[in-house]
C-alpha cells in the first residue's frame, strides 16, 4: 500500500513509487524482507531491506540508524522520502510503525515466546550486578592489565590484589558449585530493581574460566573458550531497547569486520566502533587492556570477575527458540511440543522390553528406556540419587547396539562428566566425542584419530 503526501499521511492506494519525485514523502505498508547491513563512506552502519507490499510489488527501504530497523518478517508502516540510487527507487525511512497481525497466534508460539522472555529475564539477572554487591558477587579490577579475554586462551596469572585473592580463594573452596567468569570491558548504567533506581554493572564481553593455584601460590585462570561471548543485555544499559537490539545484534554479527576479526580484541574493537557510530559509546573511548581504568557511566576500561550459573549456552538456546517460534503451528505440533500441548496423545509408559544393560537397573528405568526408543518424547524426573544417570548410560548402550547416534546435552559440564566417567568405567567402546568448552573440543581430533588407528 502506497500513498504520497507532503505530511506523510496515506493517499489513496494505487500510486507507483516510480511516478513520484525525488524528495517526496510517502507512507508504505508491507512486510520486511531479509536485511543487508552496510556502511557509509564515513563508516556509519545502516540497514537496507526490501519491503514487500503484496501483489508482487516491493521497494527497498533504508534505515540510517541500524538499531531502528525492524526485524525481517514484521509487518510495518513507514514514512520516508523517495530517493533514486544506482537506478533503483529507495525509500529513506524517517518513521517506522509496527503493525500487529490480527490473526490469532497459536498457543505453541505464545508458549515459546513466553519461555524466551523468561530465559532472557533470568540471564539478565545473572549478568547485571548492583554496585553495592561488590565483594560478594563480583570484584572489579581498575588497575593493571587484562589478559584473560584479550590475550591467548592459556593459563593466566592474576594480579596479587588482596581483595581479589580472598574472593577467588572462596571460589576455590566452593569447587564446581560455582562457575567463575571474567568480563571486559564493563558497562555501567541505571535500572529499576524492585521499583528502586539502582546503579548496575554488566560485562560487555565475558568468558567462563577455571581457577587454580600454581605451585608458587599464585592464583591463575584458564578461559574455557577462546571466543568471548557478547552480552547483549549490556546494550540496554547503553540506551538500546530490546526490540532494537534483537535484530541489530544478529545483523552486526554478520558484518565482514566481525566475521573476519583476527583476535578477540579485534572483534571487541570492531563492535565498539559500530556502537560509537550509533552514538551509544563515547567517541573518545579506547579499549586499552594493558592499562585498566576506573569505573564510570557508560563503557569503562575496567575488568570484572564474577560468579554465575550459566554460560553462553543460554544465548544459543534463546536463538534456537526464536527460530522455532517462527515455524507454522502445525509443524510445531508434530514434535515434542505437540506432546506437551496435547496435540499428540501422551501414551502411558510401555511395558519394559529387553535391552542391553551395562549398569544394574530397576523396572521403572527399563520402562523409561523402552519409551525413549518408541515415543516421540520421554520425560524422566527424580531427585538426586534415583538413578537418572544410570538410565542415560544404559540408553546410550542400547542406542549403540542399534547402531544409532545419540546426543547427550546438559546446561553444565558436571552432568556430562558423570556420564562420560560411567561409560569409560565399563567399556572402551563406544568412543564418545565431547564438545563444549575449549579443553574438551581440543580432544575431538585425538578421539577421532584413536578410533581410526586403534592401538
Amino acid at each position: 500500500m502506497i500513498g504520497p503526501s507532503k505530511s506523510g499521511k496515506k493517499a489513496p492506494p494505487g500510486t507507483s513509487l516510480t511516478e513520484l519525485r525525488v524528495g517526496e514523502t510517502v507512507v508504505v505498508e508491507g512486510m520486511v524482507g531479509e536485511w543487508t547491513v552496510r556502511r557509509t563512506r564515513s563508516g556509519e552502519v545502516f540497514v537496507k531491506a526490501p519491503l514487500h507490499m503484496g501483489d508482487g510489488a516491493s521497494v527497498w527501504c533504508v534505515w540510517w540508524q541500524a538499531r531502528s530497523a525492524p526485524q525481517p518478517g514484521h509487518r510495518i508502516r513507514v514514512r520516508g522520502e523517495v530517493q533514486f540510487y544506482d537506478g533503483n527507487v529507495e525509500l529513506h525511512v524517517r518513521e517506522t510503525t509496527l503493525l500487529f497481525d490480527d490473526r490469532p497466534t497459536a498457543l505453541e508460539q505464545r508458549l515459546l515466546r513466553f519461555y524466551i522472555a523468561c530465559l532472557e529475564a533470568e540471564q539478565m539477572r545473572e549478568l547485571e550486578f548492583a554496585l553495592a554487591d561488590g565483594g560478594r558477587q563480583f570484584v572489579l579490577l581498575e588497575a593493571g592489565e587484562e589478559r584473560v579475554i584479550t590475550g591467548e586462551a592459556t593459563w593466566t596469572d592474576l594480579p596479587e590484589d588482596p581483595q581479589l585473592t580472598q574472593w577467588l580463594s572462596r571460589r576455590l573452596l566452593a569447587g564446581r558449585a560455582e562457575q567463575v567468569f571474567v568480563g571486559y570491558p564493563v558497562v555501567a548504567g541505571n535500572r529499576d530493581r524492585n521499583g528502586v533506581p539502582s546503579k548496575v554493572l554488566s560485562p560487555f564481553f565475558y568468558v567462563p574460566v577455571e581457577i587454580e593455584r600454581s605451585a608458587s601460590g599464585i592464583l591463575r585462570v584458564l578461559p574455557e573458550t577462546s571466543l568471548p561471548e557478547l552480552n547483549v543485555f549490556a546494550l540496554e544499559l547503553l540506551g538500546m531497547s530490546r526490540e532494537e537490539r534483537v535484530g541489530f545484534v544478529e545483523a552486526i554479527e554478520e558484518l565482514e569486520e566481525i566475521q573476519t576479526a583476527s583476535s578477540a580484541r579485534a572483534r571487541m574493537e570492531a563492535w565498539l566502533n559500530i556502537l560509537m557510530a550509533e552514538g551509544l559509546v563515547e567517541p573518545d573511548f579506547c579499549l586499552v587492556p594493558e592499562h585498566l581504568g576506573p569505573l564510570k557511566d557508560g563503557v569503562s576500561n575496567t575488568c570484572i570477575i564474577y560468579t554465575g550459573e550459566r554460560g553462553p549456552i543460554i544465548r544459543n538456546l534463546i536463538e534456537d527458540l526464536e527460530e522455532l517460534s517462527t515455524l507454522p503451528a502445525d509443524e510445531l505440533r508434530r514434535g515434542p511440543l505437540g506432546v506437551l500441548m496435547g496435540a499428540i496423545p501422551a501414551l502411558a509408559p510401555p511395558p519394559a522390553e529387553p535391552h542391553p544393560t551395562i549398569i544394574p537397573t530397576n523396572l521403572t528405568q527399563d520402562r523409561a528406556i523402552t519409551s525413549a526408543f518408541s515415543a516421540p518424547l520421554t520425560v524422566v524426573t527424580g531427585p538426586p540419587g534415583t538413578g537418572k544417570s544410570q538410565l542415560i548410560v544404559n540408553a546410550v548402550a542400547s542406542a549403540v547396539v542399534r547402531e544409532e547416534k545419540v546426543c547427550f546435552a546438559s546446561k553444565n559440564n558436571q552432568a556430562v562428566d558423570v556420564i562420560f566417567e560411567r561409560l569409560a568405567a565399563v567399556s572402551d567402546e563406544p568412543v564418545p566425542i565431547r564438545a563444549g568448552t575449549t579443553k574438551y573440543r581440543g580432544n575431538i581430533a585425538l578421539t577421532n584419530s584413536t578410533r581410526a588407528c586403534p592401538s
